[in-house]
């Protein structure tokens, strides 16, 4: 059962230079990015706070980055005050169709072409299938409504940055991005990597990314409190009685609540 994916769009790189550009700019090895292997990532400020996600694959030798429609603009202008002296050739494409598979994987990122549709394991977690791409903007027997891939993504706290990550303010190991292969530490210097690796060797992660689960039906920005009534959290994503949250370590052991009801941390 396919699942089709709305708002997405596309920037396009070409060019001489492409991998070299955006290996200084994301947070994860864009050489290793190739026709049989894709990825997902983020660019980050210079102080190491999360600002865009991205997935992206190399279809006849340009590369392609996926991005929500709403944020395509700002990634693109972002992108371009970088691109100074370099042979780097920049579009938008808004003909790419994109849907789920949910059809678990091996999750090694590998990439397959037929007819034009490009199929690339989710890097993110086998749980979460394949992404799969019309690349003439075919549209393919899919079902519009993503129940299912929510569910099993907030319960296997599978980040969407674009709706669990905070522009300016999450780091990206607080959103778990270096447990769902959206961080290389062995790849040499990016933007923002100074402070990532940091809080990497230094164990210093005050927050992370769980998922928790109420008796109740949960929406996005209920609030988390502690016994004492302290707002400890907000909820990101939802979906039924699950959601996912951004919580601070030292909380994750202690009683807490929505509400007056008691809730359960599902992957401490």
């Amino acid at each position: 059962m396919l699942i089709k994916i709305p708002n997405r769009c596309f920037i396009t790189l070409s060019g001489n230079d492409i991998k070299s550009f955006l290996q200084g700019i994301t947070t994860i090895d864009i050489d290793k990015i190739n026709s049989e292997q894709g990825g997902w990532g983020a660019v980050l400020s210079p102080q190491g706070k999360f600002q865009y996600g991205f997935f992206i694959f190399e279809y006849k030798n340009t590369l392609y980055i996926e991005t929500n429609e709403d944020n395509l603009m700002d990634l693109g202008k972002h992108l371009t005050k970088f691109a100074i002296n370099i042979d780097v050739v920049f579009a938008i494409n808004k003909d790419i169709t994109v849907y789920a598979d949910l059809s678990e994987t091996n999750n090694k990122n590998n990439v397959t072409i037929k007819n034009d549709i490009l199929t690339m394991n989710d890097p993110r977690h086998n749980v979460m299938g394949k992404r799969i791409y019309g690349l003439l903007n075919q549209e393919l027997d899919a079902i519009t409504d993503n129940y299912q891939y929510e569910k099993i993504r907030i319960k296997n706290t599978v980040v969407d940055l674009d709706t669990d990550g905070i522009f300016n303010n999450s780091y990206p190991l607080e959103l778990n991005m270096d447990k769902l292969n959206g961080v290389n530490f062995d790849k040499g210097c990016f933007i923002g990597q100074e402070v990532t690796a940091r809080m990497h060797y230094r164990n210093s992660v005050k927050k992370n990314a769980y998922t928790i689960e109420a008796n109740q039906k949960l929406q996005s920005q209920n609030e988390i409190t502690n016994s004492s009534g302290r707002v400890i959290a907000t909820l990101t994503s939802t979906i039924d009685n699950i959601g996912i949250a951004i919580i601070r370590n030292q909380h994750i052991n202690e009683d807490l609540y929505i509400g007056k009801n008691k809730i359960n941390i599902l992957n401490k």
